[in-house]
């Protein structure tokens, strides 16, 4: 692969930098999430932890109960910190772990710390399952295709973070982050779809773009309108649900040229391996944040 074509790569689908908590952004939807979190379990008004009040300074550690790769550290202890709990991490985020190791300790009223260990082992379960099969899966393909994640997320960056911890690509973090045609921005333009696209691709400047298609054909124009505007310059298009058959016919039509392939749409864990030698450049699940199991943890005092 070029240097032209793993830098755009890299541009437009991993956004990893972005995602840590120097990032004002990425710390305010941290804190936006876990208050979220914490507001629904109303942990100011814990009737339980009320009903026993125990003050005393007490020692927890959360554990592993099966192996995997962990992440949230960095999310847990930059919020958790500005409470009553003082946290020590075992491990770093992107570790791997093994069943009954210890991940994290932390130091407090025992009232506060069964105010909050759910809310922290909901995110390290989360994150932590997420960059498990993430590893998994790229393991599984080794260096190509890579694999990347969609805005198909329950919990927004945080998810993405796992992803990235895991060493998936984020995909674009916002609407904000690239250009991406998809088959309903195409679908509005049925009256002449042809130069509507030529259209709009004179006026993108010098971005990245991603155009999603759904039919061999449709590659191929887009191929040619584009190689006809930008032959120097690389373009993604998204294979859209085609089957193996198809985007192996396009993949093989797309040799040579300065096109980056995605495969997207009905692929996980189940079938990856059908895609993986087709050719494609980068393969996107939805499932990698949507359907991850939680890694499982717990929380025990000393």
């Amino acid at each position: 692969m070029s240097m032209t074509k793993l830098a755009a790569i890299s541009n437009y689908f991993d956004h990893a930098d972005k995602l840590v908590i120097q990032n004002k952004s990425y710390a305010k939807q941290v804190d936006t999430l876990l208050e979220f979190l914490l507001s629904c379990d109303d942990v100011e008004h814990d009737l339980t932890s009320k009903l026993f009040d125990i003050q005393r300074q007490v020692t927890a550690t959360i554990c592993a109960n099966e192996d995997g790769i962990i992440a949230g550290i960095e999310e847990v202890h930059y919020f958790f910190s500005k409470t009553s709990l003082r946290l020590t991490a075992e491990i770093k985020d992107g570790v791997s772990v093994c069943k009954d190791e210890k991940i994290l300790q932390l130091i407090a009223p025992a009232v506060d710390i069964l105010k909050y260990e759910r809310t922290i082992l909901n995110i390290l379960q989360r994150m932590s399952g997420i960059a498990t099969n993430a590893s998994r899966l790229q393991l599984l393909l080794g260096e190509k295709p890579r694999i990347a994640a969609t805005r198909k997320t329950q919990w927004g960056l945080l998810d993405k973070k796992a992803v990235s911890v895991g060493g998936g690509l984020t995909h674009r973090l916002s609407l904000s982050d690239g250009i991406l045609i998809k088959d309903n921005h195409l679908n509005l333009l049925s009256y002449n779809q042809e130069e509507s696209l030529k259209e709009i691709l004179q006026n993108i400047g010098h971005k990245n773009v991603e155009i999603e298609v759904e039919s061999p054909s449709q590659a191929k124009l887009i191929k040619k309108i584009w190689q006809d505007m930008y032959a120097d310059r690389p373009l993604i298009l998204m294979l859209d649900n085609f089957t193996r058959e198809d985007a192996l016919k396009t993949i093989q039509d797309l040799h040579k040229s300065n096109i980056i392939v995605e495969l997207s749409g009905g692929i996980d864990g189940s079938n990856i391996s059908h895609y993986s030698q087709l050719g494609a450049d980068v393969i996107s699940l939805g499932s990698l944040t949507h359907s991850s199991h939680a890694l499982d943890m717990s929380l025990q005092f000393e």
